[in-house]
């Protein structure tokens, strides 16, 4: 569920595998999951095509930016630009 702020997700789950079969006493919890808008994203080409992505100006408050990439099957290619280009 999307907010004004944050994305939200309920989930559920059981102490059972899948492959079980459903045997008493077994328990079941329900729970809600958020994080802010801005905290996540990820993105994925199709196989064997080239993906770009250019993101929106980003306000920088540290000295270092960080990016987990898997470009085994390719390359990770990044350009960091100013506020002049």
């Amino acid at each position: 569920m999307l907010t004004e702020t944050q994305l939200v997700f309920y989930y559920g789950g059981f102490d059972l595998k899948h492959w079980q079969r459903v045997a008493a006493p077994w328990s079941s919890a329900i729970g809600r999951a958020s994080m802010r808008r801005d905290g996540f994203s990820s993105w994925d080409n199709l196989p064997g095509r080239t993906g770009t992505v250019e993101s929106q100006p980003l306000l920088a408050r540290g000295a270092d930016l960080w990016l987990y990439a898997d470009p085994r099957a390719g390359q990770l290619r990044v350009e960091v630009r100013d506020e002049g280009g």
